[in-house]
Order: C-alpha cells, then structure tokens, then sequence
C-alpha cells in the first residue's frame, strides 16, 4: 500500500467484494463512513 491508499475488508469472509477481489481503494474515493444503526 501506499500511503495515499486503503486496504477495505467486509465482515462476511466468504461472501465480501472487498479489497481482497479488488484491491487497494485510493483514499480519496472514500466518501464517507459507515456506522451500525442495528447489529445482532
């Protein structure tokens, strides 16, 4: 990585599309911040 980049992971393993399948996002993609409302 760079350090203009991140390394994104989903909490589904075995079912995330994250950067493990697309790799390294640029930073300055990232738009927001995603926060639970509800987990169980």
């Amino acid at each position: 990585l760079t350090k203009d980049e991140v390394f994104l992971l989903g909490n589904e393993t075995n079912r995330s599309f994250d950067s493990r399948y697309f790799g390294p996002v640029p930073a300055q993609k990232i738009i927001g911040r995603l926060v639970p409302l509800w987990t169980e």
